[in-house]
């Protein structure tokens, strides 16, 4: 038994990648407002933004360390905080959009990885939906398959045998065709002999 490729993985990953385009922009903007930013926060962005948080108020606190004024430096660092919390909700409800989070067929964000400031598709992702749309090969798998090659050898044998017998459209039918065969499947997948028509051989 050979490997089956289950159809749907060029779709999936083509989903996912039309969406790069979209992502880069909210890591540039990310990047800008002087966040470090890697896969890890884009993944954080999409799952509570707790990192996010704690490296805004990280930033502001450096940012505002400087002055020496109580009363400016605490107004200052709101301000900061304000502002940097703003962007991450902002690229939150963003990257939730694009990755139509809510919706029946979401995209995932572990599909995407960030390398040094690009958006690109994950390698690892990429690996693991090559295998999930892999049917590998098992006991059960190949006796599944022996089974129904030989279904088929003894349906094309039948065919064959009446397909100069003018009287036969078939040697194996369907419940639905009307041509004379010799035996059929009906829609209850049974397996019904047309005996009286062996009398046409």
């Amino acid at each position: 038994m050979e490997l089956i490729k289950k159809s749907g993985l060029e779709i999936e990953i083509s989903r996912h990648r039309l969406q790069i385009e979209r992502i880069q922009p909210i890591v540039n903007d990310m990047l800008n407002e002087g966040f470090n930013f890697s896969t890890t926060e884009l993944k954080d962005l999409r799952d509570g933004c707790k990192l996010l948080y704690k490296q805004a108020e990280d930033m502001a606190r450096k940012d505002t360390s400087r002055i020496k004024a109580l009363f400016r430096r605490n107004k200052d660092y709101e301000d900061t905080i304000t502002h940097l919390r703003g962007v991450i909700n902002s690229k939150t409800s963003e990257l939730y959009t694009i990755l139509r989070s809510g919706s029946l067929r979401p995209l995932d964000v572990g599909a995407y990885e960030v390398e040094n400031g690009n958006v690109i598709l994950s390698p690892a992702w990429l690996n693991q939906k090559e295998e999930e749309y892999t049917i590998q090969p098992t006991d059960s798998r190949i006796q599944a398959e022996e089974l129904v090659q030989n279904v088929k050898k003894a349906i094309d044998e039948l065919n064959a045998f009446v397909s100069d017998n003018p009287y036969f459209g078939l040697g194996f039918g369907s419940i639905k065709d009307d041509r004379r065969c010799l035996c059929r499947l009906t829609e209850n997948g049974e397996f019904y002999i047309e005996k009286e028509n062996y009398e046409y051989i």
